[in-house]
């Protein structure tokens, strides 16, 4: 994952998950690598014609060039509501399906970031965006196991390093469940989504997350109540699909 990938002189921290599977609980160590100039998984790549997309080229939702668009509303000052990205680039990003998030305020781009996302036909899971909001890292991460039946628990964990600031040497422990099926009005279009209930527990406080998945369109709605109660509620407007 990338921590802050961001558009300026400089670039700030970036982490990488590894993945250990082990009794149904997911694992992801953060680390903190060195950044090489000759790397382009943490460099913006968008509109790139010469790369291949190995991690998203048998995704059936998340291709490469398409965009799906969301509303962000937050009650945190000064950010009440933003219009959110969410782009497949060409590349990879550590090894997962390479996404970019770009932040607009009233039709101006103020930010974009870069991050990673995984699509199975059992598995859903991807990175929030929390380059504006860092406390977003404290929720639990939008995943879906697809094979797992209604009411049937999952869980998974993440530990953080001694670089992590605020959230340092901290574990957070997080349990799934697919709760129900709903419908979701998506720019006027309904739509069959899937009732995702998450949350997690710290020695930082607790957070939660309920969204909202489809099989053609994957996320469409969510809403993140953090450790801080900042809340963040997204919602889908738009998908584009560009060639």
């Amino acid at each position: 994952m990338v921590k802050y990938t961001i558009k300026s002189s400089f670039v700030l921290i970036v982490f990488l998950c590894l993945f250990s599977f082990s009794n149904c609980t997911k694992v992801i160590y953060f680390l903190y690598p060195s950044l090489r100039g000759d790397s382009l998984t943490t460099k913006d790549t968008e509109d790139r014609l010469d790369l291949p997309s190995k991690y998203s080229s048998k995704n059936t939702i998340y291709k490469t060039n398409r965009e799906f668009i969301y509303v962000l509303t937050t009650n945190v000052a000064q950010s009440d509501s933003l219009l959110l990205k969410l782009k497949v680039i060409p590349g990879d990003f550590f090894g997962q399906t390479k996404i970019k998030y770009k932040y607009y305020k009233n039709d101006s781009l103020i930010w974009w970031e870069l991050t990673g996302l995984e699509e199975t036909k059992k598995l859903f899971w991807m990175h929030p965006p929390r380059s504006l909001f860092p406390d977003m890292e404290t929720a639990p991460f939008f995943e879906f196991r697809r094979n797992y039946p209604k009411n049937k628990k999952w869980h998974s964990t993440i530990s953080t390093s001694s670089d992590w600031g605020e959230y340092k040497n901290t574990i957070f422990y997080s349990q799934y469940v697919y709760t129900g099926d709903t419908i979701y009005n998506c720019n006027n279009k309904l739509v069959s989504c899937k009732i995702i209930n998450s949350s997690t527990t710290s020695k930082i406080g607790n957070s939660k997350n309920v969204f909202l998945f489809n099989d053609s369109i994957g996320l469409v709605d969510a809403l993140i109540i953090t450790t801080k109660q900042n809340k963040y509620h997204f919602a889908l407007i738009g998908v584009i699909t560009n060639k």
